[in-house]
């Protein structure tokens, strides 16, 4: 059973390892994100990937999550505007990003900048690809116009998306 097993997933990851992404890509993604103040929050976003070199592309996101506030906050939409450069180390990448966080919603804190680091992978996937990425985002109001005092939005996320390559 053991060699089988090992003789699979050495097979799943050189098909991994072998798949060319596109160098131009749209990509529709679903979206979740812990934060330290406020529960899970869950949405949807799409993300343009812009190819520079090999190794190296920049991506802008748009995006957005929902937040239930729990017994402490109101509930929060969340609109991040956020720019991304990553490196590709075969099927998996890494990186940093920034962001523009809009907020909407009662008692909601300030919008504000923030930024995060991420990894993921990416694959073949029926003729597109798709992807799956872990990230850490730093987000710390200063200010709000809540009662409550000021949130800390950091946290842990993750999205995960289909990627669908564009020109050639």
């Amino acid at each position: 059973m053991k060699p089988l097993t090992l003789l699979l997933l050495l097979v799943v990851t050189a098909g991994l390892l072998t798949h060319a992404a596109p160098a131009s890509a749209f990509s529709p993604f679903l979206q979740v994100q812990n934060s330290t103040d406020m529960d899970t929050g869950y949405g949807i976003g799409l993300k343009r990937k812009f190819q520079i070199i090999p190794i190296l592309a920049a991506e802008a996101r748009v995006s957005w999550y929902y937040t239930d506030g729990g017994e402490s906050w109101a509930d929060l939409n969340t609109f991040p505007l956020e720019f991304v450069g990553r490196l590709k180390f075969g099927f998996l990448y890494g990186g940093l990003g920034a962001g523009y966080y809009i907020f909407s919603g009662h008692d909601r804190p300030e919008n504000s900048f923030g930024g995060f680091v991420f990894g993921g992978a990416e694959f073949a996937l029926f003729g597109l690809g798709a992807f799956v990425e872990i990230r850490w985002l730093q987000l710390d109001p200063s200010e709000t116009e809540a009662v409550g005092g000021n949130r800390d939005l950091s946290g842990i996320g993750g999205n995960v998306g289909v990627t669908i390559p564009i020109g050639k």
